[in-house]
Order: structure tokens, then C-alpha cells, then sequence
């Protein structure tokens, strides 16, 4: 279950004045310390003067950020030092947080908490107070919509009589009615609102509705000391958060704290989710995706390259991160990413996939996005942009004629390389590929000139093609080269040849039928460009086929003898069809 955290722009006016474009969302996805940089607790130090009123559930927040600051906790994940001091007026460069245990948010449109704020307020002792929470005791479980509405419309005149301060709205703790209890319902009331307005709000309901692990609670009835029922027989016979500090190590996954009616573990999440707040309060939260290369990208090195992501204002959802989540923009032709690897909730391994494909020109603008789907916030990501530097292959191949179906067979292309060269000058034929060739094409022979110049002899057996090729080129193994890549060559336009009647056949027809009147014995010459089979028929005048015989032919010059003394005298027609059409050639019998 994924609830949603929304990311905010802060401006500071003058010295206090708050504005925020979206709302602020406290909840069991920020209940993490290992994200909020050092930077973000130092700056809510600085910025921050809060007053927190509260009585005994309420105290779970304070207690649990006591401990933070006073326990030696070098070892607790995610701990950066002894940075999370506070006190009462800030002294030692601690944060300014007035610790109020005098009071809470009463029941069901009770407003004397609203009085007492605006009294503390109006005091010019506290001009210097930007932040203003209280909580609830167990006046949100027995409440109305009615005295909700009452609450939200009094914290809302707040935020509008003092424009300086912000207001932060809390749901109430756990009673152990569930998800369809009147609590639940009090809180969603206060939650949508938040939502819809842009208010700031600390979940404290959802908080202990979960464990670490995001394992979900409060469909079992879990209540403000985290028992629940983990078999569903109506009585609560667990308790996650016990379970939870029993299976992990204290001083490093938890630490002990006084958690009024609740454990440990919960008082923790509550401090983790307050230095959230206050971070966020005091300006983290600029969004931001950074893309690290292990080392400069390019043409050659691409396949495997692995890309450092960091992200900043946000952070992973959970650490099962799915690729079709990532996205690679302006991206070289086939280029996909072959895995992603999570680190940490702000940190993953990219790992790209790359199949070679030709570029000659650097891409100055790829860039990787991570969609909304893999985040705790609701806006999909996108980093800096990287340049992938094209590489110009260092061969090159031309021709003394312009190459052609007709003159494909024994063509000689010359190759080049240009700062490179053959490792010998015993050349390989296996070494050398033709790209894109027509079919029937091989490579007849590799001759050496020098370290730098060879000649291939191209085989074609003739094949037919009616298209003209313009991607052919030549690429030679890195085993033919002393350096370590394959070489593949610039293109050359193979032009195909529409044959006109027959394919193959001599066009001059005099002498292609002897003799000519004949008693049934003659000869017919022909020429192929290719070997093939041609069907041959002999026709009379009537039209009847008085012979249908097919013929190899080999490529050249070719000679067949027909003898048919059954022919009686007349007019005749011997018709040779191949696969591109038929020609006729009229005889006659004497």
C-alpha cells in the first residue's frame, strides 16, 4: 500500500513567512531517517522556532526525538552524528522546539486550544514562532464530522490571522477500531482536507499503522500500543512493533525510548516522521534526479556502463524496483537497460544494455527518468543530461566502379584504415564480414598490400534482386587488427538491375537458334549471369505443347542440342521461361 507524499517548493519571506504549492503529507513513508541529509537537519535548526502542544500520546513525538539526541547511537542506520539537539529556545545552535505538555485538541469541536494559540501567539515574546502543532489525545476516536469540520475551519482562520506561522493539522492515534472505526473516518476526513488544501499535515494515525518493513496494521485492528489481531478472531494476540525490535538489533535498527502507551520502535518512527517535517518545513524537498556514468560514455563503451542514480527531495517507494519504471531519453539506437539494482531508498545502479548500432553523432541530451510509480511522490523524475560521444569508425572501403548486380561478381573493394592497423599480413576471409549484401554474396578473397590498405574480391553467385542496396559495408574482426574492436566501414549503394525479358538470355537473337529451317535437330545458345533452371517448351502453330522440359543452366555461355524427328513440317516456337518472364524464338521444320 503506497500513500502518497507530495513534494513542495518553500520561499521564505522576510524571515518566516511560509508558502507552500502543494500539500506536505507526514506519513509511514517518512517515518525514515537515513534519507533527510545532514544539510536538511541543519537548515531546520537554523530556520525553525516550533511550539508543540501535547499530553501523553502526543509525548511519543518528543520523547522519542529525546532519545535521538541524547543516546550515544552510532551505529542506528541511517544517524549522522549529534546533529538532532533541541531545546526550548534554541541555545548551543539546537533547534528552537518549545516542548508543551499542557494540553491537546480535546473533543468534538473544543476550541480551547484555539484560544490558547492565538493568546500564545499574540505574546511579543513569541514573534519569533513560525510553526505551531498540536495533537490529539483520544479526542479524534469519539469525535464527529461536524466537530472535525469545526477543527479544520478554526486552523485554517489561524494560517489567515497569522500569515508567518505554519499550522501543522495531525490525525489522532490508534484505538484499535480498524479501518471502518469512527477514528479511521475522523482521520480521512482530516486527511483529504489536508490533500485538497495544501495544508501540512503529520499523519500520526498511519505512522503506527505500519512496521519498517511496510507491513500494514491497521486492518487487524491495531491499536495506539501496537498490538493487533494476527489471526482474526476478533482479540489482539500480537504486537508488531515487539515483534519487529525482537527480530532486529538495538542501537543499530531501533533504539530505546519512553513511548507513552506504545513501544520503543513506535516512539522512533514518531521522531524519524518529525525531523521529516521539519526538514521539509524548512526547505528540503526540491526534487531532483542525478545521473552518475562510471566513466565518460561512448560509442565503444556504452554496453554495460552502469549509472549511478540519486535522488534528492524524494525517494524510492521500496527496494523491489521494476525496470519498466526507468526510462531512457535520447538514448543512441538499440540501447535498453538491462537491470537496476536499489541501494538505498535515495540510491540505485542503473546498468544499460547497448547492441552496437552505428551513431556519428554525439548525443549531448540522454538522460534516464524514474516514473512516479517507484517513488513515495506522485511527479515522475528526470535527471541532468549526459553526453554519449559518437565514435567515427577508422575504416573506410571505395570501389573503381560504381558496384551494381551485374558487375557484384569478382568487384574489387578497397579497404583503409585509418589509425589502425592489420596485426599481419596473413589475412583471414573469415575475418572479414559483408553487411547487408545481396544474397549469394561471399567474400572470394582478402589480399594484403600493406598495414593499412587491403583488397577484397567479392564472390556473387547471382541471385536476383530488384531493390537497390544502399546500407553495404564491410567489417573486420578485431582479430585481423591490433586493436581491440571490430571495424565496420562506411556505406556503399549496391544498384540493382530490372532484367527486360528474359534474365540472362542473348538479346541478339541471330545465331541464338540453328539452323534455321531445320528437320527437327538444332541447337539453341544462350547466356546466363547466374546458375538456375529454365523451363523450355516447344509450341506449334496450334498452339500445343509438344515438349516441356526443364534445363540447368551454369553461368555464361550455355549450348543445348535438341533432336525431335517426331517434329513434322511447319511453324514452331521454343519458349524459355524463367523466373522473370519468357521469351519466344520462332522456328521451322522442313
Amino acid at each position: 500500500m503506497k500513500t502518497i507524499v507530495s513534494i513542495v517548493i518553500v520561499i521564505f519571506l522576510l524571515k518566516t513567512h511560509l508558502l507552500f504549492s502543494q500539500a506536505i503529507i507526514i506519513d509511514h513513508n517518512c517515518a525514515k531517517l537515513e534519507p533527510i541529509p545532514e544539510s536538511a537537519i541543519q537548515q531546520a535548526k537554523s530556520n525553525l522556532h516550533i511550539a508543540y502542544w501535547h499530553t501523553s500520546h502526543g509525548s511519543q513525538l518528543t520523547e522519542g526525538m529525546k532519545s535521538l539526541r541524547d543516546l550515544t547511537l552510532t551505529n542506528l542506520v541511517g544517524y549522522k552524528g549529534d546533529i538532532y539537539d533541541w531545546n526550548n529556545g534554541g541555545a548551543g545552535g539546537a533547534m528552537d522546539l518549545e516542548d508543551k505538555y499542557e494540553g491537546d485538541l480535546g473533543h468534538n469541536g473544543d476550541l480551547t486550544w484555539e484560544r490558547t494559540t492565538r493568546a500564545f501567539l499574540a505574546d511579543a515574546d513569541n514573534s519569533d514562532v513560525n510553526v505551531i502543532m498540536w495533537s490529539w489525545c483520544g479526542g479524534a476516536s469519539d469525535n464527529t464530522e461536524a466537530g472535525i469540520n469545526t477543527y479544520l475551519n478554526a486552523m485554517d482562520q489561524l494560517e489567515i490571522d497569522f500569515p508567518n506561522v505554519k499550522f501543522v493539522y495531525m490525525t489522532g492515534h490508534l484505538d484499535g477500531s480498524g479501518e471502518a472505526g469512527n477514528l479511521n473516518v475522523m482521520n480521512q476526513l482530516i486527511r483529504d482536507y489536508c490533500t485538497q488544501n495544501n495544508k501540512v499535515l503529520y499523519d500520526f494515525a498511519d505512522i503506527e499503522s505500519y512496521d519498517p518493513d511496510g507491513n500494514y496494521f491497521l486492518d487487524k485492528r491495531a491499536n495506539d500500543n501496537c498490538d493487533y489481531d494476527s489471526d482474526g478472531n476478533g482479540t489482539r494476540d500480537a504486537n508488531w512493533a515487539t515483534e519487529w525490535q525482537t527480530a532486529h538489533t538495538e542501537n543499530i535498527d531501533w533504539y530505546t525510548c519512553s513511548a507513552a502507551h506504545s513501544q520503543p520502535l513506535n516512539g522512533n518512527l514518531k521522531a524519524y516522521a518529525a525531523w521529516w517535517l521539519w526538514a521539509k518545513l524548512a526547505g528540503w524537498g526540491t526534487v531532483s534526479l542525478t545521473a552518475t556514468p562510471d566513466q565518460q560514455l561512448n560509442e565503444t563503451n556504452f554496453d554495460d556502463r552502469s549509472i549511478s542514480l540519486e535522488i534528492a527531495g524524494d525517494q524510492f517507494a521500496d527496494a523491489t524496483l521494476e525496470t519498466s519504471n526507468f526510462q531512457l531519453n535520447n538514448a543512441p539506437a538499440g540501447t535498453s537497460i538491462e537491470s537496476i539494482n536499489y541501494t538505498d531508498a535515495t540510491h540505485a545502479e542503473l546498468n544499460i544494455a547497448f547492441d552496437g548500432t552505428d551513431f556519428d553523432t554525439d548525443i549531448s541530451n540522454f538522460s534516464v527518468s524514474v516514473l512516479a510509480a517507484e517513488l513515495v511522490g506522485t511527479v515522475n523524475l528526470t535527471s541532468n543530461e549526459l553526453t554519449i560521444s559518437a565514435y567515427n569508425e577508422r575504416i573506410s572501403i571505395s570501389s573503381t566502379v560504381a558496384l551494381s548486380e551485374s558487375n557484384l561478381d569478382a568487384a574489387v573493394i578497397d579497404i583503409l584504415l585509418e589509425d589502425e592497423s592489420f596485426a599481419d599480413a596473413t589475412l583471414e576471409t573469415s575475418n572479414f564480414q559483408l553487411n547487408n549484401a545481396p544474397t549469394g554474396t561471399s567474400v572470394g578473397s582478402i589480399n594484403y598490400t600493406d598495414a593499412t590498405h587491403a583488397e577484397l574480391n567479392i564472390a556473387f553467385d547471382g541471385t536476383d534482386f530488384d531493390t537497390d542496396i544502399s546500407n553495404f559495408s564491410i567489417s573486420v574482426l578485431a582479430a585481423e587488427l591490433n586493436g581491440s574492436s571490430d571495424l565496420t566501414s562506411n556505406e556503399l549503394v549496391i544498384t540493382a538491375e530490372l532484367e527486360s525479358a528474359i534474365d540472362g538470355l542473348d538479346n541478339n537473337l541471330k545465331n541464338s537458334l540453328f539452323p534455321n529451317p531445320n528437320n527437327g535437330a538444332f541447337t539453341m545458345k544462350y547466356f546466363s549471369d547466374r546458375a538456375d533452371v529454365f523451363d523450355f517448351k516447344i509450341i506449334n502453330s496450334l498452339g500445343k505443347i509438344i515438349l516441356n522440359k526443364k534445363i540447368q543452366v551454369i553461368k555464361g555461355e550455355n549450348q543445348i542440342e535438341f533432336n525431335i524427328h517426331s517434329l513434322v513440317s511447319g511453324s514452331y516456337f521454343i519458349v524459355i521461361d524463367t523466373k522473370k518472364g519468357a521469351k519466344n524464338y520462332p522456328f521451322s521444320v522442313n
